[in-house]
Parts: C-alpha cells; sequence; structure tokens
C-alpha cells in the first residue's frame, strides 16, 4: 500500500507542469537566505560555471555576517588604497562594500595615481552577475585567495578601469580571511606585473589593514 502512494506521488510530480513548479519554488523562498541560494544557482547557471566545492565556504560567509568586521572611514580607506597603489605599482585601486546575503556591492572608493575619483563612488551592482570572471574572482576571495587576471569590463566601475588603460586586475577579499568577505579591492594595472605573486602579497597586506574587527 505504501509503495502505491509513493508511486503516485512520484507520478504526480513527474506530471507538474513548468508554473507548478515555478510556484512550488516561490513558496519555498521563503527567507533571504533561500532567495540568495537561488539566485546563486540561477547565476552560475546562466554563466555555465558554479563553485559546488565553495558551497561550505560561501554558506558560511553568509551564516556569520553578523560576525564580520566593517569597513574603515573613506579618508582611511584612501590613505590605504593610495599606499597600496604606489607598492604594487598599480594604476587604480577601488574598495566595494559588499552584502552577500542580497548579492550587492557598492563602490565606496575610486582612487588612481592622482587620488581620489568620485565620478564612479556610489556605484551598485550585484557581487554575482552574467561575468564568469567576476563570478569566479568572488569565489576565490571567499577562498581567501587574491584572484589575479585579464581584466574584461562587466560594470560602470569596470569601464573606468578601462579609460586608465587597465588590462589587468588583481582582486583580494577585505578582510583577507576565509569566509570572511565584508568587502573587497580590485587593483588595476596597464600589464601583467612582473612578480603577480609578491603583488598578491602586498594586497592581502593593505586589505587587513580596511577593516575594524567587531
Amino acid at each position: 500500500m505504501a509503495a502505491r502512494k509513493s508511486n503516485a506521488a512520484v507520478k504526480a510530480a513527474q506530471q507538474e507542469s513548468p508554473v507548478d513548479k515555478v510556484i512550488g519554488l516561490i513558496k519555498w523562498v521563503d527567507n533571504p537566505f533561500k532567495l540568495f541560494t537561488v539566485l546563486i544557482i540561477a547565476t552560475f547557471s546562466f554563466v555555465g560555471f558554479f563553485a559546488w566545492e565553495s558551497r561550505e565556504v560561501i554558506k558560511s560567509a553568509f551564516t556569520a555576517n553578523d560576525k564580520l568586521a566593517s569597513l574603515k572611514s573613506e579618508a582611511d580607506l584612501l590613505d590605504i588604497s593610495t599606499a597600496l597603489i604606489k607598492e604594487s605599482g598599480g594604476e587604480v585601486a577601488v574598495v566595494h562594500q559588499a552584502n552577500l546575503m542580497i548579492n550587492k556591492r557598492t563602490t565606496v572608493l575610486a582612487a588612481d595615481k592622482n587620488g581620489r575619483n568620485k565620478s564612479v563612488e556610489g556605484t551598485v551592482t550585484s557581487i554575482f552577475n552574467e561575468s564568469l570572471d567576476r563570478n569566479k574572482a568572488v569565489v576565490a576571495m571567499l577562498n581567501g585567495e587574491v584572484l589575479c587576471e585579464d581584466f574584461k569590463a562587466s560594470s560602470k566601475v569596470g569601464e573606468w578601469f578601462v579609460n586608465n588603460g587597465v588590462t589587468y586586475v588583481c582582486r583580494g577579499s577585505i578582510p583577507p580571511e576565509i569566509g570572511k568577505l565584508v568587502g573587497y579591492i580590485s587593483v588595476g594595472f596597464k600589464s601583467k606585473p612582473d612578480d603577480v605573486n609578491s603583488v598578491k602579497v602586498i594586497i592581502n597586506q593593505y586589505a587587513a589593514k580596511m577593516v575594524i574587527l567587531k
């Protein structure tokens, strides 16, 4: 009898229309975490990439949201970013504030060799989007890595990078610890640095200075 009921349930599920399945998914999404999970899956499905091996790191980043550090003041971030540009040999540096729970990225500070540039500050976009390069970078940063690669613009900020001659970018988590991303720093270069590993170390050192620990 139980087996018949089970078979009937399976057949009923198989007969559900796409609309029924969508309605069922909507009913299942009853909190921000589930919503963001759906967004992540949909985004990575669209670009053909999903970092399944990083699922625990992403999950821990969500659950530790209330324990994260906070970014320092804009004045402090400017001083640190300016020093980072000089030591790394970069052209520009941008600090983004990140909110993984709602897939939101806000550009809080942008600087070049001449100082602060407010033209792209305040720009709000998604953390994960249709750009495979950015999605890969975010997953790497959640794993405590600095990802360096050839650059392609996928946002207004990216276009500003290109206008400054940037062809290569390194991105690092703020702070640099695994699963504690509250923001991230992007440093743009006109060409690939001779010693990328040294640049990664420098970025992590400066990223650690950009936060106030709770």
